[in-house]
């Protein structure tokens, strides 16, 4: 438990590296890279995987910059990723193709694009987790390897820029991962929100191995500053900034999920 909380407080560290002003700007972000993203850290316990085909570029940038991803770059095929054991070899392809929008929810992310999208890891703190992502055919791949020696999170996030309505109460998620605690990570502009704060949702019913819907609810989210939980208002869903996907359990190892899209949803 102290290995998560210490995780928490590095990678909000991190997070709040980037400056409020920063944050704000992820509104209106239009470049920044997501297809084969990478931490600029050193460690000795990089993921096992295949060579990556050698028509994608990949890009690499520390944890609070990023650079532009060429538009002719092709995605990373992650069926050639090194999975966890036990889990199948299968591509992250959504095997039902495109899903129409719930008419009561709005698409938060479709990763149809790599735009706004950026990797933030614990390595500006000292930390030595890898994390990078991958688009294939409207599905992200987030992976790496968690290492909790100096720190112990790693996240994929990104800019909000649909509107949202005041009274969407929950998100509806569609991922499949191995297992892992991951959690969704959310940040408002609420006129009265101390910008140290950001929201926590654990996904904590989705089916490893599976894909699977995952249904939260914004009522729950808790707040936290620097991994410590916070008495602060209500997550504010018509002002949502950024959302993404966080792993900070303090497992040390490999981890990977899918994600097809993030909704925000009125009941």
């Amino acid at each position: 438990m102290a290995t998560g909380v210490a995780a928490d407080q590095t990678q909000e560290m991190v997070w709040m590296s980037l400056g409020h002003s920063s944050r704000a700007a992820l509104r209106c972000v239009a470049v920044v890279a997501l297809a084969g993203i990478a931490a600029a850290c050193t460690t000795d316990t990089a993921p096992e995987s295949a060579p990556t085909p050698s028509a994608t570029t990949t890009v690499t940038t520390s944890p609070t910059t990023s650079a532009p991803l060429p538009t002719t770059t092709s995605a990373v095929d992650t069926s050639t990723t090194e999975l966890e054991p036990g889990e199948s070899r299968t591509s992250t392809t959504n095997p039902a193709g495109d899903q129409p929008v719930d008419a009561r929810c709005v698409r938060l992310a479709d990763f149809s694009t790599a735009e706004s999208w950026l990797i933030v890891n614990d390595g500006v703190m000292g930390g030595k987790s890898i994390g990078e992502g991958a688009l294939n055919d409207g599905v992200l791949t987030f992976s790496g390897v968690i290492n909790t020696d100096g720190g112990g999170f790693s996240s994929v996030r990104g800019a909000v820029d649909v509107d949202v309505a005041s009274d969407a109460t929950e998100f509806r998620l569609r991922v499949r991962t191995d297992g892992r605690r991951y959690e969704l990570q959310v940040d408002d502009a609420a006129v009265d929100r101390d910008p140290r704060v950001t929201h926590y949702l654990p996904l904590t019913d989705a089916i490893a191995g599976e894909w699977s819907e995952v249904v939260v609810r914004s009522a729950d989210a808790e707040a936290r500053t620097f991994g410590v939980p916070r008495d602060a208002s209500p997550l504010e869903m018509s002002s949502l900034v950024s959302v993404g996907i966080i792993l900070s359990d303090g497992v040390d190892g490999p981890f990977r999920m899918d994600i097809d899209h993030i909704d925000a949803c009125r009941v």
